[in-house]
């Protein structure tokens, strides 16, 4: 259970509790995910708390976030995934690791004036519903195929944008309004890598302004195409271009 006074936990259905965060009483805890491992993730005012063994210990995970007042964590077998709010120097943005909180790399989704309100995750699919704290259009659901490394509005029929709860459930997506009621949605289908037909893989000292050339996906409406100056992380992008509808690319000059 998670207060503002830490975390309790049962170890006998709920016969006796016991708080597990001495070290952080007075911490408001804002969600709990348990993966199947029973490891703990805490998201609070300021920080994401993990322990790995029933909450006797925790490791605060900061590393690559900009903005700690969080608002939402939760996970699956190879990710997790956590929301935040906006501050005073930052925008509010979701957050992923892909090695289990020892790092987090940031979905750049730069929001001003909104918070992280329900986070869903299937496979490498991410699903986020974003509550507006300005008047105006809220963003309703956002929707991510690619483990956050871009996203894009999944909001087709949704007559009220100001979402709340989201649940996948036999792959649907159960998107809760308020004052609209609940839609359902059917998951859109996972599509495959393109193919890189060129350069090849591992090249070395190629033209300084290539064309990127990939195989064609015949239902892809369009592709993202990163460039990244940390090797087999996107996590500092030189290119993220996601408008791109054929399939190849020409590098701009001075970029690489």
């Amino acid at each position: 259970i998670g207060t503002n006074d830490g975390v309790y936990i049962s170890t006998n259905d709920g016969y006796s509790w016991a708080v597990k965060t001495r070290d952080y009483r007075g911490l408001d805890i804002r969600k709990i995910y348990v993966d199947k491992n029973n490891v703990i993730c805490l998201a609070t005012e300021n920080k994401i708390l993990i322990s790995r063994d029933d909450g006797n210990t925790w490791i605060e995970s900061s590393a690559g976030m900009k903005s700690y007042d969080l608002t939402f964590v939760t996970g699956n077998d190879s990710l997790l995934v956590a929301g935040s709010k906006p501050e005073t120097l930052y925008d509010a943005d979701v957050y992923i690791s892909s090695d289990g909180g020892r790092n987090w790399v940031t979905g750049e989704l730069n929001l001003s004036d909104s918070y992280i309100k329900d986070i869903v995750v299937s496979g490498e699919s991410i699903f986020v519903s974003v509550y507006k704290t300005a008047a105006g259009e809220s963003h309703g659901v956002l929707y991510s195929s690619n483990s956050g490394m871009s996203w894009h509005d999944f909001n087709t029929g949704v007559r009220v944008m100001r979402t709340e709860e989201i649940e996948i459930n036999d792959n649907k997506l159960y998107i809760g309004t308020y004052g609209a009621g609940i839609y359902v949605m059917d998951l859109p289908e996972a599509l495959q890598a393109p193919l890189i037909l060129s350069p090849a893989n591992n090249s070395k000292d190629i033209y300084p302004e290539p064309v990127l050339d990939w195989q064609t996906i015949e239902t892809a409406e369009f592709y993202t195409v990163q460039i990244s100056d940390n090797f087999n992380k996107f996590d500092k992008n030189i290119i993220n271009e996601s408008s791109t509808t054929i399939s190849e690319y020409q590098v701009p000059s001075g970029l690489l």
